[in-house]
């Protein structure tokens, strides 16, 4: 059976790493570095999720704890696939979005 493709957002991401480690962002991300799917992104949403982790507002409720950051950026980079916002896939994905 062929794994699903998905795009975790940098939202669910951060999510993940500052709330309920029960929760379904934190379920999302397990999943993910468990390669229950393939993850996808682009190197802007990297660029994004870099920003984001390591904003002052990230480290304070981080406490401080760049390492958190780090690791995070460092799994969620190694886990997808870097595609191009002009593929094929991320247009369909768009298209889905604005269909609502």
């Amino acid at each position: 059976m062929k794994r699903k493709r998905v795009v975790v957002d940098t939202s669910v991401i951060v999510s993940a790493v500052l709330g309920n480690p029960k929760a379904a962002p934190a379920k999302i991300l397990k999943h993910m570095f468990a390669g229950k799917f393939e993850a996808y992104s682009s190197n802007e949403a990297m660029k994004e999720l870099y920003d984001v982790l390591f904003s002052k507002k990230i480290l304070k409720l981080l406490g401080g704890n760049a390492e958190i950051a780090i690791l995070t950026y460092l799994f969620v980079n190694s886990s997808v696939v870097l595609v191009s916002p002009k593929s094929k896939f991320f247009y369909v994905g768009i298209r889905r979005i604005t269909s609502f």
